[in-house]
């Protein structure tokens, strides 16, 4: 790779020299390496996961749902109640359901396993990009990733960890087609597996495209220098074309076949060609927000450049920052977080501040590798782009995406460019190799030089990256921002107040045998999922008054024709609840519980229908 590995070698014994004797074993070790972050990771997400008490989010519970029909002989393509994320997440857990029941820490394990794949990936794409040094920090950046970054990798949210992963597999593969082209050898079967990840990452989840786009960006000079070779021998355009067609259609063939294979259920859905499943990413989710009549005003700009304008706002303001640590999002806009904004914007400009000099620094005159493609210099510039390029395409496709600044949580819209952590760890893995190697930043020479900065560099922004994990709420982290929304009052969540955490819920409705309850989804998906749908939950509120959507139809027949459905509700208040007060005037007998937040209310004397309570469910609801 030129001038960069070039460096290294020289500066590996003074990076070593120094080090105790097991840091040095772990340099000169990749396997160990690897091993060490992944324990370090392990630990980390495992001591959030005992923290969070079993908080599950409703979206997350909606897969498990899934996973339980997948068991009962269903077999779903795409997330309950839209045509777009597929249903991979379900069928992974499928199977541990069955041996081991339903609960909060089988939908854990699923991504943490995801998770522990994506980890050495990025290891070994930063290792190939700029040397064994570049492995270390970038394993250190992901295993210790911000606390936003952590918790959407450990939700089972419809495909974030998947693309994460079948990203950086993406990638990876490029470099060993780039190489193998390099060295004369064959690329039928790498190109396969490019199939195989791009069509099941299309089906997962549609946010795999930022990676397909770079991909190709990053790929398309080598490929050019290889058409042009092939020109040259075979004397004009023509001449390539009828050489090159016999070696490589078989190898398009594949890989059409592979993808073609891998994203079989999107393909053969009937739900993919009934409209509505967008090739816009995934932040089209918004489009369903607005419900006509709706009793619960949902406000949204009608003015596509007012929607823009709130849009670019809230990106810089909130979706950035919290992806790459500079906020802390649980929970927000503390006295902490303000700190770390500053410190993460201070470490975050010097990274990019370093990569833009260096690569000024080697020669670099804003020429596109597709314009010269003559030295391995310019491979090794090539190899500098490819974070800044993933970053670019991610907030690009972000920005130009029908994102319509909806009214929810400001870190929920921060997934959708989840694969900037990606690009930053590689950015960082970069810059503090560079730093590393004993070079200096011009005029800066005699204060900004060598290995010391690059270790107080790393270690500033693990510090950054450490601190929310013991000043931030786990539970409030892994509940759903949606329900913190909804629910302002209820951000500070006590101990034990949710069935995923204390099961005193799910025994109470057990007990007296109820087996149909009216409940806003955050809650009511989490009970269905938890008693393997033995209890059916509706959400009449969501369903007929806030987005539209009937996630599970079937459920909501068995509770709207059931007898005396019981009806859960959140309510810090004292009692009564506003809910009790509206069967008293309604003249209703009733029977209630309270569990933490919530309150089981059974009418008993008939039947109730949401329709006549709609005022009391309204202010347990919004």
């Amino acid at each position: 790779m030129g001038r960069i590995q070039a460096a290294e070698a020289p500066a590996r014994a003074g990076w070593r020299g120094g080090a105790p004797a097991l840091a040095g074993r772990l340099l000169r070790s990749p396997r160990a390496l690897t091993l060490a972050a992944l324990a370090l990771a392990l630990a980390i997400r495992l001591w959030l996961i005992g923290a969070s008490h079993g908080m599950l989010d409703a979206d997350e519970a909606a897969l498990g749902i899934q996973a339980e029909n997948i068991l009962r002989g269903q077999f779903p393509v795409y997330f309950p109640g839209q045509n777009y994320m597929g249903s991979w997440d379900a069928y992974l857990m499928a199977p541990l359901i069955h041996f081991f029941g339903p609960s909060a820490l089988v939908i854990r394990a699923v991504t943490l396993g995801e998770y522990l794949i994506y980890l050495p990936l990025v290891g070994a794409l930063a290792a190939r990009l700029y040397g064994e040094r570049a492995r270390v920090v970038a394993l250190l950046v992901t295993a210790l990733s911000p606390l936003y970054v952590t918790v959407t990798e450990l939700r089972m949210l419809g495909g974030y960890i998947e693309t994460l992963t079948l990203g950086a597999a993406l990638l990876l593969l490029m470099m060993v087609i780039r190489q193998r082209w390099r060295d004369g050898r064959a690329t039928r079967w790498q190109w396969a597996l490019v199939g195989a990840v791009v069509g099941l990452g299309l089906w997962i989840d549609t946010l795999t495209l930022v990676y397909v786009i770079t991909a190709a960006l990053w790929l398309a000079p080598a490929a050019l220098q290889r058409w042009r070779a092939a020109v040259a021998a075979g004397e004009g355009w023509r001449g390539a074309i009828r050489a090159g067609l016999p070696r490589v259609a078989p190898t398009v063939g594949l890989a059409l076949l592979a993808c073609a294979l891998a994203a079989a259920p999107m393909l053969l859905s009937p739900q993919t060609w009934a409209g509505g499943n967008p090739a816009l990413l995934s932040t089209t989710y918004a489009h369903g927000l607005t419900v006509p009549g709706a009793v619960i005003p949902v406000y949204v700009p009608p003015d596509i450049w007012t929607r823009r304008a709130i849009t670019l706002g809230l990106f810089f303001w909130r979706t950035v920052p919290v992806v790459i640590g500079a906020q802390y999002p649980y929970p927000p806009l503390s006295a902490w977080g303000l700190a770390g904004l500053s410190l993460g914007l201070l470490v975050a400009d010097l990274t990019l501040i370093t990569v833009f000099i260096t690569w000024r620094g080697t020669g670099w005159r804003l020429r596109h590798p597709l314009a010269s493609w003559r030295h391995a210099q310019d491979e090794a510039r090539w190899n500098v782009a490819l974070p800044l390029l993933l970053a670019g395409v991610t907030m690009a496709a972000y920005l130009a995406s029908r994102l319509l600044a909806p009214p929810i949580a400001f870190e929920d819209q921060s997934r959708y460019i989840l694969p900037v952590t990606t690009a930053g760890a590689l950015a960082l893995a970069y810059a503090v190799v560079w730093l590393s190697r004993g070079s200096s930043i011009r005029p800066l020479r005699r204060t900004l030089r060598g290995p010391r900065v690059a270790a107080f560099m790393l270690g500033l922004l693990l510090l950054l990256y450490a601190l929310p994990y013991s000043l931030s709420n786990p539970i409030v982290g892994l509940d759903s921002p949606y329900n913190l929304f909804f629910l302002p009052q209820h951000r500070v969540i006590p101990a034990g107040a949710f069935p995923a955490q204390d099961t005193a819920l799910l025994d109470y409705l057990e007990a007296r045998h109820i087996r149909a309850i009216w409940a806003d989804q955050w809650v009511g998906d989490v009970v269905m999922y938890l008693s393997d749908q033995r209890i059916a939950s509706a959400d009449y509120i969501n369903t007929h008054m806030v987005t539209g959507y009937n996630r599970f139809p079937a459920a909501y027949r068995v509770v709207a024709s059931a007898s005396r459905p019981s009806y859960i509700i959140a309510w810090d208040g004292a009692a009564p609840t506003p809910l009790a007060r509206a069967l008293d005037r309604l003249g209703v007998r009733y029977q209630s519980a309270r569990f933490g937040r919530y309150w089981v209310i059974t009418p008993m004397s008939r039947t109730v229908s949401p329709a006549e309570v709609i005022p009391a469910l309204q202010q347990t609801y919004w």
